[in-house]
């Protein structure tokens, strides 16, 4: 049996808690094997969230790289991003900047957020890989950033391709991929 607090009767102004013994509820849990309900995962607090948008090809590429090395797309990019910043010479040693002295920018207004497209027509949204960064791959994407002039997602989609073909996934004309050995 649980137990319960509950005020004692005995003196009015006192707050007092007496022990009760009270009924016992099920836990709720997906197993029903399982003795104590499973604990969330929350992300690390030091890695950074990068979304970039891809093309259907690239998505396949990613897929082709999954069933050969057995890696989800965060080890594939952040692997793509250092052999991309390793090829620019960008050192591996920058220094790592606070978080509130990272370069932002700004979120988009209401107005700029809705689509090109007429409305009550939705567009195919393009793929897109969502991953978090340790801060010293970010420090170095911001460098390529400061030599190349290109953006992120740019930056993320030249990576992998040299990435992959450097590891013999090539795309071919159609939307899938293929694995050269």
């Amino acid at each position: 049996m649980a137990r319960k607090a509950a005020k004692s009767q005995q003196e009015p102004d006192a707050r007092q808690l007496a022990v009760v013994d009270a009924p016992r509820r099920k836990p709720v849990t997906s197993n029903a094997q399982a003795k104590t309900p499973v604990a969330r995962r929350t992300a690390p607090k030091d890695l950074y969230r990068l979304t970039v948008r891809t093309t259907p090809e690239m998505n396949d590429r990613l897929t082709a790289a999954h069933q050969r090395y057995q890696l989800g797309p965060q080890p594939i990019v952040i692997q793509a991003i250092n052999a991309y910043a390793d090829a620019l010479d960008v050192p591996r040693d920058l220094p790592i900047p606070r978080p509130e002295d990272r370069p932002r920018r700004a979120a988009p207004t209401t107005q700029d957020r809705r689509s090109r497209s007429p409305r009550g027509v939705r567009r195919e949204e393009p793929p897109k890989i969502g991953t978090r960064l340790d801060p010293l791959t970010d420090a170095r994407l911001t460098a390529v950033w400061e030599l190349t002039g290109d953006g992120p997602e740019r930056i993320v989609n030249t990576a992998l391709n040299v990435w992959m073909s450097r590891r013999g996934i090539r795309g071919s004309g159609t939307a899938s991929a293929s694995i050269s050995a």
